[in-house]
């Protein structure tokens, strides 16, 4: 149907000193479980107002991360609010970058293999590493890390692999779904879910959807439950699909909901407030990307036309678009790429209360690759992306 590239840059991914994502088990330090949960940037709340005020829609380039000339890196936040930039070029470093100085540091860490991160409910870091089939818990204040930690799956029903979802649940646990794995091809999805309990510090296998998807659209709900929709289907991801489906913690099973009004792979999703979610974006059965939107409402399991951005942004090669949900209900867009895989350099933003997207600036280029955007205590975002040729940027964007 398409040929696509499944790099590690298509997920956001926490790692700290200490950790080596190989393919051999790292030996375990004894991390003991941390009382209270330490918030995405503590101590962004007492730096805030020191901040140069911005106008709403614009980036203010704070810093690069130098030594990550990829494409591909990915990112997030660690618990002391510094942000951590892993598969940095061919090397698969990791580096450091500390947004309230604009300083950068190296981190002892492979990422070559890891794909996806959850920061869990006590602070640590649960990372996903697809190649292993396992995952890595981390501590970002020890820099430290347990032994590989592996998933039950099989050669013949693997449950991690590139393009799942991963999400942290109301009790603590992570809920690992979907996605594809066919050897070195990544041509198969499936429809298998595992579950880590980090209590226990095992994954076990849950319930499995009653769709086999990939690159598909996952938000948690007001309620706990988890909306998967939409994704590439088939044995070898020939097929575009619209059904959607919901996991209830609960009784560890999937259950049938409405369908999308369009049939979407790589869309994005938001929970909006009142408890319905925002779809948007993606690309059609022909590859071609997507600007309408869709709104579920999880009362009625349905799902309802809304605004339609000005841009399309699908995914064709491995960049599909960001959408992150404002403290204010709002939800900012941006990334994805246009018909000539292409990232998109504006922004917009959806309401709620008018059910519109209206624009929201503009990205300084050349970017190919956006890895990550992060809610700060001064409703700013902070966003890192990079290119080929250079280092990473970070900017602090107002909405």
């Amino acid at each position: 149907m398409k040929a696509r590239m499944f790099l590690c840059g298509v997920a956001v991914v926490a790692v700290v000193a200490g950790c080596t994502a190989s393919g051999t088990a790292v030996p375990k330090t004894g991390i003991p479980a941390v009382s209270g949960a330490i918030s995405a940037s503590p101590s962004d709340a007492a730096t805030s107002a020191a901040r140069p005020s911005m106008t709403p829609g614009t980036f203010m380039e704070i810093g690069t991360v130098t030594g990550c000339p990829s494409a591909y890196v990915v990112a997030a936040l660690a618990g002391d609010g510094k942000l951590i930039a892993a598969g940095c070029g061919q090397y698969n470093s990791t580096k450091q970058f500390d947004p309230l100085t604009g300083k950068v540091s190296e981190v002892d860490a492979d990422t070559e293999a890891a794909i996806r991160a959850v920061t869990l409910q006590d602070g640590r870091v649960f990372v996903v590493i697809e190649m292993d089939d396992g995952a890595l818990v981390v501590d970002s204040r020890s820099g430290k890390c347990g032994e590989l930690i592996a998933s039950p799956g099989n050669e013949d029903s693997p449950a991690i692999g590139a393009n799942d979802a991963t999400l942290l649940l109301n009790d603590g646990r992570v809920l690992i779904v979907g996605g594809e794995h066919d050897g070195q091809d990544y041509s198969a999805a499936y429809p298998y879910a595992e579950l880590f309990d980090p209590t226990a510090g095992k994954i076990s296998r849950t319930g499995s959807m009653k769709t086999a998807r990939a690159s598909f659209t996952a938000v948690k709900l007001a309620d706990g439950r988890v909306l998967v929709a939409g994704g590439e289907t088939g044995s070898d991801l020939n097929s575009v699909t619209s059904k959607a489906e919901i996991y209830d913690p609960a009784t560890g099973k999937f259950a049938a909901t409405g369908s999308l009004r369009k049939a979407r792979y790589s869309a994005v999703g938001a929970l909006l407030p009142g408890g319905k979610v925002l779809v948007v974006g993606g690309g059609d059965q022909d590859v071609n990307p997507l600007s309408s939107a869709e709104v579920f409402d999880p009362q009625t399991g349905k799902f309802a036309a809304t605004g339609s951005m000005s841009a399309a942004r699908g995914d064709d090669d491995g960049e599909p678009p960001l959408a992150v949900a404002m403290p204010d209900g709002r939800v900012v867009v941006m990334g994805g790429q246009d018909d000539d895989l292409n990232l998109i350099p504006s922004v917009e933003i959806y309401d709620p209360t008018t059910g519109k997207f209206t624009t929201g600036g503009e990205i300084g280029g050349p970017i190919d690759h956006l890895a990550g955007a992060f809610v700060q205590a001064d409703g700013t975002l902070l966003v890192v992306g990079g290119n080929e040729g250079g280092s990473a940027t970070v900017w602090r964007y107002q909405p």
